[in-house]
């Protein structure tokens, strides 16, 4: 999609979740952030954070991403001196098959001996195991880390409750949004924890 639908979708789903109401909205996906994160931002008036590729890492570093983020404003101007592989189709291959990810075997990758391979999309996570195996040598990175840095940064109230418990957070269905809350909570469900029906 382009940069101005991308924006329009997602201004739509921030106004019906009600955002303002909202102590500060995380940007949980990686073509997003790297594009529209900074309007957004101004656009919402809540503090904003987003996932992001590491920028600034030593080595030889391989980015696979999303096109869009591959021809991001972000990434064209942080992590120029990285290899950047866009992969045209396997966040919707994830998505596809998010049940059966165990049997995605993404094609096109590079042979290469990296030092930092960063999974720039929020989707390639479900394949984490795989880019593991793949590049054995290689220090693995997703910006979760990043964005939950930004967040204890610029949200006070946030910085004693945020922890690396897995149980910091109550789970109900106002935690998932959209048309498919429904599919996203057994998504999330199904790979993150084993907590009952909420739905």
């Amino acid at each position: 999609k382009s940069q101005d639908a991308l924006r329009a979708l997602t201004i739509k789903a921030l106004d019906g979740a009600g955002v303002g109401e909202y102590d500060a909205v995380v940007i949980a996906c990686n073509t997003l952030s790297s594009i529209l994160l900074d309007y957004l931002g101004r656009e919402t008036g809540v503090p904003t954070v987003g996932v992001l590729p590491k920028a600034g890492l030593k080595g030889r570093t391989a980015l696979f991403c999303t096109p869009a983020t591959a021809a991001s404003g972000y990434v064209r101007s942080r992590c120029s001196s990285y290899e950047v592989y866009p992969l045209e189709s396997l966040a919707k291959e994830i998505e596809d098959n998010i049940f059966l990810t165990e049997k995605i075997t993404p094609e096109g990758l590079p042979a290469g001996d990296f030092d930092n391979v960063i999974l720039g999309c929020t989707h390639y996570l479900f394949l984490r195991n795989f880019f593991s195996s793949r590049y054995p040598r290689a220090k693995i990175y997703d910006g979760i880390d990043g964005a939950a840095a930004a967040l204890r940064a610029r949200i006070p109230a946030f910085r004693k409750k945020m922890t690396t418990c897995d149980n910091c957070i109550t789970i109900d269905s106002r935690n998932f949004l959209g048309s498919d809350k429904k599919r996203n909570y057994e998504v999330f469900r199904a790979k993150f924890c084993k907590n009952e029906q909420i739905f």
